[in-house]
């Protein structure tokens, strides 16, 4: 989807496992609902994103919101 990135494009994006990112949605650590129509998780194609990302990795943060 234009202006969005899928889990897998993100994690492709960031160099890491996909899973990581699930499991952090599943810990809540990533507050993120599945697009309506599409069922995917979709986070905003933008440096903040994967900014923010690397902070979480780092232990720079603890929790995202989408």
């Amino acid at each position: 989807m234009p202006g969005y990135l899928t889990v897998s494009q993100l994690a492709t994006a960031l160099a890491i496992n996909p899973q990581w990112i699930y499991h952090q949605i599943k810990r809540g650590a990533v507050a993120i609902t599945r697009d309506g129509a599409t069922g995917l998780y979709l986070f905003p194609d933008a440096p903040e994103t994967l900014e923010a990302f690397g902070q979480l990795r780092a232990g720079q943060r603890t929790e995202l919101s989408y």
